[in-house]
């Protein structure tokens, strides 16, 4: 008799220990702990000029940062060709985006860790000396946050 309540007992528990485990993520959601990112990228129909003035694709890169500062005050090329250098302990994490043919959007959506305070975003333009490539995103923890990412000819712009 002891033997059938000890695998009882043992079942119960187990079942116990896998539902609870699976419902600190549906917690997670619940309560609102969970940060992340929308993006709605739009490409304007002019975006990125080649030499003879003709719009190309652009690429942009995703930065998450613990602290903006830095980026803020660094140009394109030392943030294109050296992030980990310039960035340094600021920097958590670079996501490439497929490029965005002009006039193209897309939406994008990021979990974020609980570290990231802002997103800088990059524009790979090709006339990069010219252009505003670099925009910053204060990250609200804890929330969805959302914005739309004007690509635009030569100029990042962040609109909530």
């Amino acid at each position: 008799m002891t033997m059938p309540l000890r695998h009882f007992v043992q079942i119960t528990l187990s079942i116990l220990l896998v539902v609870s485990l699976s419902a600190c993520g549906t917690t997670r959601k619940v309560l609102n702990l969970e940060t992340t990112a929308q993006f709605k990228l739009v490409a304007s129909k002019d975006v990125n000029p080649n030499n003879n003035g003709h719009a190309a694709p652009l690429v942009v890169q995703v930065i998450t940062l613990r602290d903006a500062r830095q980026f803020k005050q660094e140009d394109f090329l030392n943030l294109f060709e050296d992030p980990q250098g310039r960035l340094g302990n600021d920097l958590i994490e670079i996501t490439r985006l497929k490029e965005l043919a002009p006039g193209e959007s897309r939406e994008e959506t990021f979990n974020l860790s609980p570290e990231v305070k802002f997103i800088g975003i990059l524009g790979e333009y090709i006339q990069y000396e010219d252009a505003q490539a670099k925009a910053v995103i204060a990250i609200e923890p804890h929330a969805t946050n959302k914005a739309r990412i004007s690509l635009e000819k030569l100029k990042v712009n962040i609109e909530d």
